[in-house]
């Protein structure tokens, strides 16, 4: 069967697709964060706010053709196609891993950084559990997609 006849390689470039980008993202943050830091405590949390922001805006980008691609592969999964589902459901937990690994290794150059300032290290924690949170919200449905088609309960 191949890639273009089995959507559930949809989810696995979905997911690749909002990981990679959420983590690339999450990275050009923290480097603007720290560069802001040598500032002062006010331009720091006034740096991470704006940070914060242009963050959310790159998401909206990045989410958009991978959201597209996940629903055109539950149309096609509630449509009756018949899948393959276990080699993407191993790339999508990969992916998802990789996405989280490389999120918990950027905090903790920071943590780790004598260099860092509490609050600076404080606004990184929180940002890194928010963006864990995102990066892992479209390969967790990829995921539950794939069970279900793997149980057929779709």
């Amino acid at each position: 069967m191949s890639i273009v006849s089995n959507p559930a390689w949809l989810f696995v470039i979905a997911s690749a697709i909002a990981v990679v980008g959420i983590v690339l993202s999450f990275k050009l943050s923290v480097s603007s964060l720290l560069s802001v830091e040598t500032s002062g405590e006010e331009a720091l949390r006034t740096g991470f706010q704006k940070e914060f922001i242009r963050f959310i805006t790159r998401l909206l980008f990045i989410e958009a053709l991978p959201l597209v691609l996940i629903l055109w592969g539950i149309t096609q999964i509630f449509d009756g196609v018949e899948v393959e589902v276990e080699i993407p459901l191993i790339l999508v937990f990969l992916i998802l891993v990789f996405g989280w690994i490389q999120i918990f290794l950027t905090r903790s150059q920071v943590m780790g950084d004598p260099h860092s300032s509490a609050s600076l290290k404080r606004h990184v924690s929180n940002f890194s559990m928010i963006t864990i949170a995102l990066a892992g919200a479209l390969p967790l449905i990829s995921l539950l997609m794939l069970i279900m088609k793997l149980t057929d309960l779709v």
